[in-house]
């Protein structure tokens, strides 16, 4: 069934997103859908090259990993994305809609925690670890699961930091800046929608604030969209 035709949203953004739905759980599908939704803004964004540049991440550290091992892959990646590439939070424009672009941050290697966790957990699947976002209120984390270890948190914003349980819940009450119990329920893992959902609404909260209400629309169309498919 073809899409509707959106009032506010760019066709182009917005075929590319309906596109790339049907592919999400895939890591690279949901790199794709997330990375369609910059078109809006920026018609010219490269989201092949987008993706191929995540692609060429993950060879890179295939060819290094020489060993194969889980661990030997992790050291690489966080190498690679944290010390090579130079991966990190938008600090001093932490509410640019840009930080949430994913071309754009490959680009200028900064942006919002959702956005680099996003690059993050893209390039490590690729390489066979088991990656996963988390939907922790306030800060969106990565984690990985390696063979008989507990889960590891992993926070690109701030250059790729390993945390366990207890370090995130303080991160998580510093972010929101309420005393908000510690709970598992808090670190569960997200779904390629609620990842994409997340998204686009910093994004209209973005442009509420800013008073871009044809913006707003436009991300209110796409969220419909991936609500509907």
């Amino acid at each position: 069934m073809a899409p509707p035709i959106p009032a506010y949203c760019r066709p182009a953004a917005f075929g590319a997103f309906h596109r790339a739905l049907a592919d999400r759980d895939a890591p690279l599908g949901l790199f794709r859908a997330a990375a369609a939704i910059s078109l809006h803004a920026i018609p010219e964004a490269d989201v092949h090259g987008a993706s191929a540049a995540v692609e060429g991440i993950a060879h890179t550290v295939q060819t290094r990993a020489r060993s194969g091992s889980a661990d030997g892959r992790l050291a690489h990646l966080h190498d690679v994305l944290f010390e090579v590439i130079g991966l990190r939070g938008a600090e001093e424009d932490y509410y640019n809609p840009a930080n949430s672009y994913l071309p754009v941050v490959l680009s200028a290697r900064r942006g919002i925690p959702i956005a680099l966790s996003l690059i993050y957990r893209t390039a490590a699947c690729l390489v066979g670890l088991n990656a996963v976002g988390v939907n922790a209120p306030g800060h969106f984390l990565a984690g990985v699961d390696l063979p008989n270890k507990k889960r590891m948190y992993v926070d690109p914003f701030y250059g790729g930091a390993l945390l366990d349980e207890g370090e995130v819940f303080q991160r998580i009450t510093a972010t929101t800046g309420q005393p908000i119990p510690p709970s598992p329920e808090l670190l569960r893992t997200a779904t390629p929608d609620q990842w994409l959902s997340r998204m686009l609404m910093n994004l209209q909260a973005v442009f509420a604030q800013t008073g871009a209400e044809r913006d707003l629309y436009a991300m209110q169309e796409l969220h419909a969209l991936l609500e509907t498919h």
